[in-house]
């Protein structure tokens, strides 16, 4: 009877050894879910480096814009006449021309002259050193306008450059989601007027423990279940690579192809590992 009773124990000890082994085989063999946040690529506050009055908005929430499209424009009729009295000023080429002709003179002069003094010395060396002088003169008065003028060339950039400061372009295609200006209004330089996203492309950003972040590689795929957008294959492109000290969880980051528009930046995504 006695031994009856241990071998019946035996063998309870060895099923309850079994059903704890599979139990902790099922918790590590079990993938487990995550949640995460999609976000756009391009997320772009866009602002102005100058102040001004705002002339025009050309764009409102909804637009759709691509990349250079204007979006706002600052009152610039002072930066306009800036510009065309530049131009004017590079232009005017009068002064180089007349010295120029007038140089062409005095070397055939100088030439001349030279000429008479080396075979009869029908003139002095002292109005020959005099053409000489002249000729001196005006070529380096050329050569100072010359400079001049490039100086003028760079102020009409500068001019341009300014003129283009005062107008807002799309760095990159996208929907205008936020418009913080009207026309009329007082524009700070810095500060965000209009919000741009571009959804083509997105990632989902999530949080997964030490552990199990060590297990993964970059460029691996992944399958991610978006909201209202069902089941999607994305690319792990960011492991972070420090761990939050208080809760020890490593950002990652999942890209996801976004062409036909249906994933929404802000749902949530479930990632299993």
């Amino acid at each position: 009877m006695l031994k009856k009773r241990e071998h019946h124990i035996k063998r309870l000890k060895r099923c309850s050894g079994l059903v704890l082994s599979l139990a902790v085989f099922s918790v590590y063999a079990t993938p487990a879910s995550y949640i995460g946040v999609v976000y756009p690529d391009q997320d772009l506050a866009l602002s102005l480096g100058v102040s001004g009055i705002a002339q025009k908005v050309h764009v409102k929430p909804g637009t759709f814009v691509h990349a250079g499209d204007l979006l706002l424009e600052l009152k610039n009729t002072e930066q306009q006449l800036e510009v065309a009295r530049r131009l004017v000023l590079l232009n005017d080429q009068t002064e180089i021309n007349s010295l120029q002709q007038r140089l062409a003179i005095i070397d055939e002069q100088y030439r001349s002259a030279l000429r008479l003094f080396e075979t009869t010395r029908s003139i002095s060396r002292d109005e020959l050193n005099q053409l000489k002088l002249e000729k001196i003169t005006l070529e380096g008065r050329i050569e100072q306008l010359k400079l001049e003028k490039e100086r003028q060339r760079i102020e009409h950039l500068l001019a341009l450059e300014d003129l283009s400061a005062r107008k807002l372009n799309a760095p990159v295609q996208g929907i205008i989601v936020q418009v913080e200006i009207s026309a009329g209004e007082w524009v700070k330089p810095g500060e965000p007027i209009i919000k741009l996203v571009d959804i083509s492309n997105t990632y989902v950003k999530l949080n997964l423990p030490d552990r199990l972040a060590r297990r993964l590689q970059l460029n691996q795929t992944v399958d991610v279940q978006v909201d209202e957008a069902g089941q999607r294959q994305g690319v792990l492109t960011y492991i972070a690579p420090i761990a939050d000290a208080a809760s020890g969880l490593v950002e990652l980051r999942i890209s996801l192809d976004n062409t036909d528009q249906v994933i929404r930046p802000g749902s949530k995504a479930q990632v299993a590992f």
